[in-house]
């Protein structure tokens, strides 16, 4: 009994290695990713701040009018050649990381963005359905 727990426990460390590893991080599937922001406060909420559109290894976002602009993919960086449109006043993005899934099992893809201020802060971008 004692062996088949190791075992199983060895092989679910394997697992989360395998999915944590940089290297199993792919470009972000095609589809339209609904994205929050927290906002801390008396009244902790998530704020709907935009949407960002994948198609093929083009994006645009959060505005969604306009063409699509490529992407590139260098481990888990993603990179946005256009940034993106719509964002709040001063705000810029400093990252985007990898598609991967989030708790509920959804690809998710985070920003990290600057506000005018120069608060850090982080937006999920979650696929709908």
């Amino acid at each position: 009994m004692k062996s088949t727990c190791r075992i199983a426990a060895a092989a679910a460390a394997l697992l989360a290695f395998a999915v944590a590893s940089p290297g199993a991080f792919a470009a972000p599937p095609s589809g339209t990713y609904g994205c929050t922001i927290f906002q801390a406060g008396t009244m902790a909420t998530l704020a709907v701040i935009g949407t960002l559109e994948i198609r093929g290894n083009t994006y645009r976002g959060f505005e969604q009018q306009g063409p699509f602009a490529p992407y590139t993919v260098a481990g888990r960086q993603i990179g946005l050649s256009a940034g993106l449109k719509g964002l709040p006043n001063g705000w810029r993005i400093i990252e985007a990381k990898d598609a991967r899934p989030d708790r509920a099992g959804k690809m998710m893809i985070e920003l990290t963005y600057l506000s005018r201020i120069n608060a850090k802060g982080f937006i999920h971008c979650v696929k709908d359905s």
